[in-house]
């Protein structure tokens, strides 16, 4: 559903989005300024079954949206202590990047299970998320680098103590470090690269090395939906 109403180069916006196992709720305000258009979010929230996530209590999110930027004040939402913050500018044409300006999303004791659920993930998976996002440069040639680690956490209820990726996007190249740890000596590591949507034209090689003790092999049960109830240890 959506109402909308305008008043004085405003537009008060209510809308509800309902999906079978999903809802999403947005209610706020856009005023068109003399040079950007100024979005407040008074309520944003999406919930799947008995989880909800919402803007923190007491905060708006404020989005300025200009012909050449997006600059965000810091938006927070959160469920219980889980927070997952979004600050910062990017550029929406080469011309407007500047140095040290960044898109920052940062995740603070988030539940995987929640966020699995909010994206209607088919798998069991559990941990504890913590990690940064950092997106510079311009939509058309983003530059983004992610530092993220999940602690005590499962696949298909098969345990891990943590997983910790350090990833790096440039120019159609994503660079890889990789590494999951269990305390009874299972450990996993993937270093490399790995070419993303690359032009027609440019022909980036995927260049990957994997070292392994013998890990379940349920954990690939994370990365593909086409497989299920896989038991046993692979090298």
């Amino acid at each position: 559903s959506l109402s909308a109403s305008y008043e004085h180069g405003q537009i008060d916006v209510t809308s509800t989005l309902e999906e079978p196992q999903r809802t999403v709720s947005v209610d706020g305000t856009v005023a068109f300024k003399a040079d950007e258009r100024l979005v407040t979010l008074q309520q944003l929230g999406m919930r799947s079954g008995s989880t909800e996530w919402a803007l923190v209590p007491g905060t708006e999110g404020l989005i300025h949206v200009s012909s050449d930027r997006i600059r965000v004040e810091p938006l927070v939402l959160g469920r219980n202590a889980e927070r997952i913050a979004v600050s910062g500018v990017v550029a929406l044409t080469p011309d407007a990047v500047q140095p040290n300006q960044r898109l920052v999303v940062q995740a603070d004791s988030v539940d995987v299970a929640d966020l699995n659920r909010l994206l209607l993930g088919t798998r069991r998976l559990t941990g504890r998320l913590d990690g940064t996002v950092t997106v510079a440069g311009d939509v058309r040639n983003p530059q983004v680098s992610a530092q993220l680690v999940i602690a005590d956490g499962s696949v298909e209820r098969v345990p891990y103590d943590a997983v910790r990726a350090d990833v790096a996007f440039v120019n159609h190249l994503a660079t890889v470090d990789l590494s999951l740890a269990r305390g009874d000596g299972v450990r996993f590591a993937m270093t490399g690269t790995v070419p993303v949507a690359a032009p027609s034209g440019q022909s980036p090689q995927m260049a990957l090395r994997v070292t392994s003790t013998p890990v379940p092999l349920a954990f690939a049960q994370a990365f593909a939906t086409e497989v299920d109830e896989v038991q046993g240890n692979g090298t």
